[in-house]
């Protein structure tokens, strides 16, 4: 299996959260009201978002309509775009536009000109955003890493780039934390103000520098909060106004006892342990090393939303263990989601019976359906017919992203693209570095980051190997669901993102064998309606 030439130069154009990312823009353009100017190219993106092709892009250009505009647009305004000849078009975008205002927490756009960049005080103490704000000085007097930088500072007059961090990650966790919501713009803004404020010489585009036409805000601060929002609502710490009431009116999946693991105040004592579990690796001695290792897990939690992979391993070096490094990430992964640890094994038995009735009329492609017919008629081993029924699915869960190659055109990822993502078949074990590396050039050329994959080594036909590489680790396993259970709670204990050619079969695993709903996840009819086809076979 390998894919096609057309994956070798291309980039993302569209994240999960691009159109929250959008519509935060219409506030912040409040902030930063210049001559009352929009980016009417983030219009094109959002109707490229929605499917509508360049004709109905060029007539919501004619009409000069920019974001603010789709926020307060009314329906007569929008029959007068779309003329009864044009009803379909009119259907499609009157519900694209009603999603697009529900996904986000505000559903009508203030005015530009009736907010300057000056006037916050309405804002810091608006319901909306939860009450009146504390200042940097109550937020970091209330921690005991901010009290130390505020007295570092008294004293030095000045602070480290390691203090700005800290100053950022205080401020953003106390809020998210607190108010199990998001930090919108114009908190954004007021912080890095008051930053400024508390800490005379600093400057505020250290931590915030409004969106200019055409780009994007920038700074620490919103750098952190765009972060830190999309991981823990995606792991469902924190839910916006949307989810919080469809919560009320029916049970969420999401686990939320792992919220201890974030409030948990990490003790002097953690950071002994934390320092003994790096040096200490003896097999001999794992039953001690496990019981630290459960008694330090909101330690890792907190460290994992806020650093990066290789400082994690460099931290933790245990997660290396060529034996035991797949437990240690079963123990994170039960404490962020408990009951859900062996989600996959329990349910599978149901899923490939449910498979087997549902794949034959659902997939269409023909070299899908050439596979089906050949697992369903040969003789094929348990464990090669377990990695099949993942690799068909791809088939029913097409990729459905848009891609921007370097030559500035648009590349729909095929099935193929989509299965290389999850899974990639190599012919021997005297490949695997070659491969691996091939991989990581092909992906790094383009900017990209390779997610975790799985590897299946084929050396005789009859019997395989199974590997999964995350970053500069790798682990061997038995059995092709082994090492699919591992690849997916990485992504969860370490908050890796799925690769956007496989995201629909990599939620599906999430949402109908772990059971985990987020806010983040994509929302897509075909993903939800073979989700409940498969769920109606185990009643």
């Amino acid at each position: 299996m390998s894919s096609n030439n057309s994956f070798d130069a291309f980039i993302p154009i569209l994240e999960n959260d691009s159109q929250s990312e959008l519509f935060e823009n219409i506030f912040e353009c409040t902030i930063n009201n210049t001559n009352n100017e929009f980016n009417i190219s983030e219009v094109h993106a959002l109707l490229a978002s929605w499917g509508f092709n360049e004709i109905i892009i060029k007539k919501i250009s004619d009409a000069k309509l920019s974001l603010w505009h789709l926020s307060v647009i009314e329906d007569s305004d929008i029959d007068v775009l779309f003329p009864l000849s044009e009803l379909a078009d009119r259907v499609k975008f009157k519900a694209c536009l009603k999603g697009w205002r529900q996904g986000n927490s505000h559903s009508r756009a203030s005015t530009p000109s009736c907010t300057s960049s000056t006037s916050t005080s309405s804002v810091v103490n608006s319901e909306e955003e939860g009450g009146p704000i504390k200042s940097v000085a109550e937020i970091l007097k209330e921690s005991v890493r901010g009290q130390n930088i505020l007295q570092k500072f008294s004293e030095i007059g000045s602070l480290a780039e390691e203090d700005r961090k800290e100053i950022v990650n205080i401020i953003v966790e106390g809020h998210l934390f607190s108010r199990k919501k998001g930090l919108g713009i114009f908190l954004i803004n007021k912080y890095a103000e008051d930053i400024v404020k508390q800490f005379p010489g600093e400057i505020k585009d250290t931590y915030y520098v409004p969106r200019k036409l055409g780009g994007h805000p920038k700074g620490k601060l919103y750098d952190r909060v765009r972060n830190s929002k999309h991981t823990l609502t995606k792991k469902g710490l924190i839910k916006n106004n949307k989810s919080q009431s469809a919560a009320a009116q029916a049970p969420n999946t999401q686990p939320s006892t792992h919220l201890h693991l974030n409030n948990k105040q990490v003790t002097e004592d953690d950071k002994e342990i934390k320092a003994w579990l790096k040096y200490n690796k003896e097999d001999d001695d794992w039953e001690n090393i496990f019981k630290k290792w459960q008694s330090t897990s909101h330690l890792r939690v907190q460290e994992c939303q806020r650093r990066v992979f290789t400082e994690i391993l460099e931290d933790w070096p245990l997660y290396k263990h060529a034996t035991k490094g797949h437990i240690l990430i079963d123990c994170d992964f039960e404490q962020i989601f408990p009951g859900r640890l062996n989600k996959l094994f329990y349910k599978w038995q149901n899923f490939v019976k449910a498979a087997l009735e549902i794949y034959p009329s659902a997939i269409k492609d023909k070299k899908g359906i050439e596979q089906l017919t050949a697992i369903r008629r040969d003789s094929v081993n348990e464990d090669y017919k377990n990695y099949k029924l993942i690799e068909l699915l791809h088939c029913i869960l097409k990729p459905s992203c848009r891609i921007k190659k370097v030559d500035k055109n648009i590349w729909k990822p095929s099935i193929v693209d989509s299965q290389f993502s999850q899974v990639q078949v190599i012919a021997s074990v005297g490949d695997l570095q070659r491969k691996i590396a091939e991989r990581n050039e092909k992906y790094h050329k383009v900017g990209l980051k390779v997610q975790p994959f799985i590897i299946l080594i084929q050396n005789d036909g009859i019997n395989f190997e199974y590997y999964v590489w995350v970053e500069s680790m790798i682990h061997k396993f038995e059995t092709f669901l082994k090492a699919l259970d591992y690849c997916f709670k990485n992504f969860h204990c370490f908050n890796f993102q799925y690769p956007k050619e496989c995201e629909l079969v990599w939620t599906f695993i999430q949402k109908f064998f772990f059971e985990i709903d987020a806010e983040y996840d994509i929302n897509c009819p075909q993903l939800s309606t073979i989700i409940a086809t498969f769920k109606n076979f185990e009643k």
